[in-house]
C-alpha cells in the first residue's frame, strides 16, 4: 500500500465515540467527538449513521482512499461487525474497513503480545481475556442482564438511595445534596427525569458518588464497594479459566478518571494479579491498528503518533 492514503481510528463507547484521522508518516490531521454508538442501545442504523458522519467530519483529503479501524462497543455479543462494515462500505466504496469489538481497541492499546486480563469499567463492564491470540469475553452482557460492576450501576444505585433517603426509607447521604441538581429536586421530578436520561448520562454522574466517597460518605462507599466487588467477580471467573493469566489491566472512563479505583479494585483482588491502569487510550489502540492494517511497521512513525497523541488528550 502506498502513502497517497489516510488512516481514521475510531473507538466508540457507551457515552461517546472519538474519531481521529492521521497520515501514513504519522502526523494528526483531524479530531471528532459524537455520542454513544454501541447498537445495543442506538440499533444498527443509528450506530452506521453516527459512524458515518464522524468518518466524514475527520476526512482531510476528499480525493484519497482511508484506511479506517473502528472498534465499537456492544458488537462482541450483537456480531454485528460485519454488517456495520458493510454498511461503511456502501457508504465508502473506495476506503478499507475493519470494524470490531472496541475491546480490540483496548487490547492493542496494552501493546503486548502475551496472555493478559482487561476489566473495563465505563458506562457499562465487562472483562476480557487475551490468551494464545484469541480474545474471551466474561461479562458485558448489557445494563438490563448484567450485575453491578459498571458506571450506570453506581450512578443507579446511588439514585437510589437518594429516593431512599428522601422518603425516609433509607440512611442520610451527601449523595443527595451532591445529585439533585443534576436529576431532579423530589421524588416525583428524579424518578420523571431518570426514566428521560440515557444510560450515557446517567453514568456520566459516577464522579459525584467517588467524590461522596472520598468525603466519607458510608453509602457511597457500599456503593463503590458492591460495584467493584462484582467487577472482581468477573476477573475471578476468567482467572479460574484461564489461571496463567494474571496480569490485569484496567479501563474505561471510570476506571482511568477515578483516582481510587485501582486501589479499591487491588484490595477486593488480594495478590492474585498484577494489577496496573491503562495509561494509555483506546483511541490509540485503533490508531496502532490502523498502522496495522496499513502495513506501516515504521517504529518512528508509530513513536510520533503515540507522542501527538500523548500531547493533546483528545476526549
Amino acid at each position: 500500500m502506498g502513502n497517497n492514503y489516510q488512516l481514521i481510528a475510531v473507538d466508540g463507547g457507551g457515552s461517546k465515540t472519538r474519531f481521529l484521522s492521521f497520515d501514513a508518516q504519522g502526523t494528526v490531521h483531524k479530531h471528532a467527538v459524537l455520542g454513544p454508538s454501541n447498537p445495543n442501545g442506538i440499533g444498527i442504523d443509528g450506530c452506521v449513521r453516527l459512524l458515518i458522519e464522524g468518518i466524514r467530519q475527520v476526512v482531510y483529503e476528499p480525493s484519497a482512499p482511508a484506511v479506517v479501524c473502528l472498534g465499537v462497543a456492544g458488537t462482541f455479543f450483537a456480531r454485528c461487525d460485519d454488517e456495520i462494515e458493510k454498511e461503511l462500505k456502501i457508504a465508502f466504496p473506495h476506503d478499507t474497513f475493519e470494524c470490531r469489538s472496541d475491546v480490540y481497541n483496548l487490547m492493542r492499546a496494552c501493546d503486548q503480545s502475551g496472555d493478559l486480563m482487561a476489566a473495563i469499567c465505563g458506562t457499562g463492564c465487562s472483562v476480557f481475556v487475551q490468551t494464545d491470540g484469541q480474545l474471551h469475553l466474561f461479562g458485558g452482557w448489557g445494563s438490563l442482564i448484567s450485575p453491578k460492576g459498571s458506571g450506570l450501576d453506581i450512578v443507579r444505585d446511588a439514585v437510589r438511595a437518594v429516593l431512599e433517603d428522601l422518603t425516609r426509607m433509607g440512611p442520610r447521604t451527601s449523595l443527595t445534596r451532591k445529585l439533585r441538581p443534576q436529576i431532579g429536586a423530589d421524588e416525583a421530578e428524579i424518578v420523571r427525569n431518570i426514566y428521560q436520561m440515557q444510560a450515557s448520562a446517567l453514568a456520566s454522574l459516577s464522579p459525584l458518588v467517588f467524590e461522596a466517597l472520598s468525603e466519607g460518605d458510608t453509602v457511597a462507599q457500599k456503593i463503590v464497594s458492591e460495584n467493584i466487588a462484582e467487577l472482581c467477580r468477573f476477573c475471578r471467573a476468567a482467572h479460574q479459566a484461564y489461571p496463567g493469566v494474571c496480569k490485569l489491566f484496567l479501563s474505561g472512563g471510570v476506571a482511568t478518571h477515578q483516582k481510587e479505583f485501582e486501589d479499591l479494585v487491588r484490595a477486593e483482588m488480594g495478590d492474585a494479579f498484577e494489577i496496573e491502569t491503562l495509561k494509555t487510550s483506546q483511541l490509540t489502540g485503533a490508531c496502532l491498528r490502523c498502522l496495522d492494517l496499513a502495513g506501516i511497521q515504521d517504529p518512528a512513525v508509530k513513536q510520533k503518533l503515540i507522542a501527538s497523541l500523548e500531547k493533546t488528550q483528545f476526549d
